[in-house]
């Protein structure tokens, strides 16, 4: 807990705050992913944040560098992107993408609570647009307490960072974000039933997975959700979470010192030969080849 008389600039990290009048603030918890991840992997948390603040604050950048989530637990938050304003209430989450302008400060309540991600990545604006996170958006739901449980888990991951956990960390934003988009209001059934299939094939490689299997999980027909990825993404959804896969054991092979044996038992393959031969169809090359020539895809 910190407190600030009259008015001064606080640096946090690559933000400053403008404190002004006697504030107190309070970062309960703040992870970094560490390494640079924008050019490595699809899509990656950058920050988790969990913060209190007691007082006036602003707050201002000039653009954001990754995709914001910002969910308020307690208290309310006034948001500003150039004219217009937005109060965020608790109960309320507020999405903001990447490249946009805007400032934040203290609302109506002596007090707030919030729990913040920061995601990047290489395919971050794709990514946005598939999951309907492209645009500034205000979401109220009863789920915000669940929604930050889970942004703390990826905290957790963060904290406890080791080249092993990358799977988990990107499978467990992946999923986070398609479980959001699903709450974005407009939102047609059908898309959302891409994404959570989508969210399902991404978020756990170490287990076998089925069409049947993701039938279940879905409740709904195999050749109906067949139908929707080959005309959606023009691949089965087996095809895509073996290109997933590859995609991910690509990236480990450039940017970590694991073993080709320790990337394919994490990518669920019991097999390094059978993993090895695998990713040779997919990518053209074998796993050494592209350790040796640092090839991206």
């Amino acid at each position: 807990m910190e407190n600030h008389e009259g008015t001064c600039i606080f640096s946090a990290g690559h933000h400053q705050m403008r404190y002004t009048g006697n504030d107190r603030y309070l970062f309960k918890r703040r992870e970094y992913w560490p390494t640079s991840a924008d050019a490595a992997f699809p899509l990656c948390p950058f920050c988790m944040e969990e913060e209190v603040r007691t007082g006036r604050y602003w707050y201002a950048e000039n653009f954001t560098r990754f995709l914001l989530i910002v969910i308020v637990l307690e208290g309310d938050i006034l948001f500003r992107f150039g004219r217009k304003s937005v109060r965020v209430a608790a109960g309320q989450v507020m999405v903001i993408p990447k490249n946009t302008a805007y400032s934040f400060e203290n609302g109506c309540s002596p007090t707030s609570r919030k729990f913040v991600l920061e995601v990047v990545g290489r395919n971050l604006e794709s990514d946005c647009e598939t999951f309907g996170l492209n645009r500034v958006l205000l979401i109220s739901t009863p789920e915000c307490g669940r929604l930050a449980e889970e942004i703390a888990g990826i905290g957790d991951c963060l904290h406890d960072w080791t080249p092993e956990l990358i799977p988990a960390l990107i499978g467990r934003t992946c999923g986070f974000l398609a479980r959001l988009s699903q709450l974005v209001p407009g939102r047609r059934h059908r898309d959302n039933l891409l994404l959570r299939a989508q969210m399902l094939l991404e978020s756990d490689f170490e287990t076998k997975f089925t069409l049947k299997t993701l039938a279940e999980k879905l409740n709904c027909r195999e050749d109906r959700i067949n139908k929707i990825f080959k005309e959606k993404l023009g691949v089965t959804p087996m095809q895509y979470r073996i290109g997933k896969k590859m995609e991910l054991a690509k990236r480990l092979l450039v940017s970590t010192t694991q073993t080709v044996k320790e990337i394919s038992f994490q990518l669920g393959y019991c097999d390094q030969f059978y993993f090895s031969s695998e990713f040779r169809r997919v990518t053209g090359m074998s796993p050494r080849e592209t350790r040796r020539g640092k090839m991206l895809l």
